[in-house]
C-alpha cells in the first residue's frame, strides 16, 4: 500500500475528507511547514516525506481531539473506523 493511500485511509477513519485535512494542515503558515510541504505548495509532486508529514499531522490532531473528548471539553467524538 502506498503512503498516500495509508494517509487517505487514516483520514477516512477519522471521519474527514482529504481535501479538508490537507488544507487545514498546510494553512498554518509557510514558516511552520517542513521543506517537503513547502515543495508541494510551490508546485512540486508530493514525496514519501510529504505523505508521512500529513499522516503524522492527522494522527496528532485526532489524538488531541480524543483527549479533549475524554476530558469533557467537547461534546461529540470523532469516530475512527
Amino acid at each position: 500500500m502506498s503512503l498516500r493511500q495509508e494517509w487517505l485511509d487514516l483520514v477516512a477513519a477519522c471521519g474527514s475528507d482529504p481535501v479538508t485535512e490537507e488544507q487545514a494542515i498546510l494553512s498554518v503558515g509557510r514558516e511552520f511547514l517542513p521543506a517537503c510541504a513547502l515543495a508541494v505548495l510551490d508546485g512540486n509532486e508530493p514525496t514519501d516525506d510529504y505523505w508521512l508529514f500529513l499522516f503524522a499531522q492527522t494522527e496528532q490532531a485526532q489524538d488531541e481531539h480524543d483527549r479533549d473528548y475524554a476530558a469533557g471539553h467537547i461534546a461529540q467524538p470523532v469516530y475512527r473506523s
